[in-house]
């Protein structure tokens, strides 16, 4: 049996070519609509840009629409004091002199020690402790000793590993 391998052949019309003809053509609006397609992604991108931006703006005049914005301080901290201002304070420039710093204090015996490993407490005592008060602000520490804490060096280490407001 005899097949019919090509468009048209018993009309005598070159279906072929018009075809390829066809095909082209449609081709030719492709890169059209692709352009298009790519201008309106573009567009798209530059409103969703334009739409942020305004709404930071927006935020933006929101803050300066508050009064504390204008009226506003800096604060600066220091080891030994903090400075805080609100919306009424007056606008300035200060500065904090210190005119007395704090001294350390020192207490001493008139008696001599010379071991100063040597006990110095008396053994089975109900509360042996040491009570250290500070004045500013006023709070005591408490610092208990056993029977085996009573010599210089060991009344030293239990002050000092108490953390409290002294060090000995």
């Amino acid at each position: 049996m005899a097949s019919i391998s090509s468009l048209g052949s018993g009309s005598w019309l070159d279906l072929n070519g018009l075809l390829d003809k066809l095909a082209k053509a449609e081709h030719q609006h492709l890169p059209s609509y692709t352009t298009k397609q790519y201008s309106y992604n573009a567009q798209l991108t530059a409103y969703g840009t334009l739409k942020g931006s305004l709404e930071k703006f927006d935020n933006l005049s929101k803050d300066l629409a508050k009064e504390e914005i204008f009226k506003g301080t800096t604060t600066s901290e220091h080891d030994a004091f903090k400075i805080t201002t609100n919306n009424k304070s007056v606008p300035g420039s200060y500065v904090v002199e210190v005119t007395k710093l704090a001294q350390a204090q020192t207490l001493t015996t008139q008696e001599k020690i010379s071991n100063q490993t040597a006990k110095l407490g008396t053994t089975g005592v109900a509360d042996q402790s040491i009570s250290i008060t500070d004045s500013n602000p006023p709070k005591e520490t408490k610092i208990p000793l056993k029977d085996d804490q009573t010599s210089l060096v060991e009344i030293r280490d239990a002050i000092n590993n108490a953390k409290s407001c002294v060090t000995a």
